[in-house]
C-alpha cells in the first residue's frame, strides 16, 4: 500500500468510526459510560486525526506542490487551509474533555458531545473534498519519482 492509499484508507477509517460519536450520544445521560466513550473519542481524534493531517502536511503536500501545475495549486491551498480550523476545534474539544474531572456536569457533557459532532462534521466534509478533488490529481500528475519521494519523506518522518 502506498502513502496515498494509506491516506484514503484513513478517510474510510474516520467514516467508519463515526459510530464513536453515535455511541457517545446514546449514553449522554449515563455518567460513567459517557466519560469512557468520550475518552475513546478523544484518543481516536488525538491519534488518528492529528497523525493523518501531519502525514498530509509533511509527506503528501510538499510533493504535490512540486508535481501539480499552477492551475491545480488552488485546491491544495484550500485543503491545507482547512486543517487549522479543524485542529482548533479539536483542541477546544480536548480542553472540554480535560475539564470533566473538575466539572462533570450534564452541561459539560452536552457541550463536549456538540463539539465532537462538529469536529466529525468538519472532518467528513474535509475528507470528501480530498477524496473527490485532491487525490484524483495524484493519479493524474504523479509519476514513480513522486511516489518514491513521498516514501522517503514518510520514512524520514518515522525515524525523526
Amino acid at each position: 500500500m502506498d502513502i496515498v492509499e494509506m491516506l484514503v484508507a484513513g478517510h474510510r477509517d474516520i467514516v467508519e468510526r463515526k459510530d464513536l460519536i453515535e455511541k457517545l450520544d446514546a449514553v449522554v445521560k449515563n455518567e460513567p459510560e459517557f466519560w469512557q466513550h468520550a475518552a475513546n473519542v478523544s484518543a481516536f481524534f488525538r491519534k488518528e486525526l492529528r497523525e493523518h493531517m501531519e502525514l498530509e502536511e509533511k509527506v503528501l503536500f510538499p510533493v504535490m506542490k512540486k508535481a501539480l501545475p499552477a492551475k491545480e495549486q488552488a485546491i491544495l491551498k484550500q485543503i491545507l487551509a482547512e486543517h487549522a480550523p479543524i485542529l482548533k476545534k479539536l483542541n477546544e474539544s480536548e480542553r472540554l474533555f480535560g475539564n470533566f474531572s473538575k466539572e462533570p456536569s450534564q452541561q459539560l457533557k452536552e457541550s463536549l458531545l456538540a463539539s465532537y459532532i462538529h469536529v466529525m462534521d468538519l472532518i467528513l466534509s474535509h475528507a470528501k473534498l480530498e477524496d473527490e478533488r485532491l487525490f484524483p490529481l495524484v493519479s493524474r500528475y504523479f509519476g514513480e519519482g513522486h511516489i518514491r519521494e513521498m516514501e522517503k519523506l514518510y520514512f524520514e518522518r518515522l525515524q525523526g
